[in-house]
């Protein structure tokens, strides 16, 4: 039988990785495209969305490592909250 996650070890969890697929994520997280277009990552609506990762779509769109960090964190945070609505 597998190990039951303690809420303080789930607080550790990413839901959002940079290896993740940009649409996948969206399609995962319903409302999250807003953190990544507020951070200037327009590409979720776009054909790359479909096979870019995150990181990968970061560097396209020039962001510097603190700012990629910074919606990361975000992204989790409310990915966090989206996944606990359920």
């Amino acid at each position: 039988m597998g190990r039951i996650k303690t809420k303080k070890q789930e607080d550790k969890l990413d839901f959002v990785k940079s290896s993740d697929n940009i649409q996948e994520v969206i399609t995962k997280y319903p409302g999250i495209e807003i953190i990544f277009t507020a951070y200037g990552l327009h590409c979720t609506n776009c054909m790359a969305s479909g096979f870019d990762t995150l990181e990968k779509g970061a560097q396209l769109h020039g962001f510097d490592s603190e700012t990629f960090e910074m919606m990361l964190r975000d992204a989790n945070l409310t990915a966090k909250e989206i996944a606990y609505e359920d």
